[in-house]
């Protein structure tokens, strides 16, 4: 895998042009970022970023894709949607969910902010997260218990969820 050293690491590629598209929208809207400008940035060659990527537009849609699917992913969702099971389990992803927060608060406050990605927030984070509710949700039995519609139950979750990032 291409790559540079960092202290006598060996950074993969793909992070590094990660980095330096964080970098990019400290300093500048994220509609100004270029492959050229992504390239100077990360210390690598055009070809680096083309072995993986085909477009620039590909490359942002992997980043954004990449962040928010991590929220899923870091409580075991994408997995499991079972998570809803029992109160323990719910709790421990919540903990997951909110140290990955917090873990990339950095990349997802860039993102979300001024200089990010207008449609992020509600693209990324919102539709996946009303997706997989709705689906824990059927699979936990409590919609039985439930006098909302998971539906709205979904929907009020990730807009409390989103609301705190």
């Amino acid at each position: 895998m291409a790559g540079t050293r960092v202290r006598g690491l060996k950074k993969p590629s793909k992070d590094l042009f990660r980095e330096a598209l964080l970098d990019h929208i400290r300093e500048a809207p994220v509609a100004k970022v270029s492959v050229s400008g992504l390239c100077r940035r990360a210390g690598l060659s055009r070809p680096t970023f083309y072995a993986n990527w085909e477009t620039l537009d590909d490359f942002l849609r992997h980043a954004q894709e990449d962040l928010a699917y991590g929220l899923v992913a870091a409580t075991g969702a994408d997995k499991d949607v079972n998570v809803l099971s029992s109160r323990d389990r719910v709790r421990s992803s919540y903990l997951a969910w909110f140290r990955y927060a917090d873990d990339n608060r950095e990349a997802l406050s860039l993102f979300l902010g001024e200089n990010g990605f207008a449609g992020f927030l509600r693209n990324y984070i919102e539709l996946q997260g009303i997706n997989w509710y709705k689906k824990a949700l059927a699979a936990s039995g409590l919609r039985d218990e439930n006098p909302v519609a998971s539906d709205t139950l979904a929907n009020y979750i990730v807009s409390a969820h989103t609301g705190l990032l």
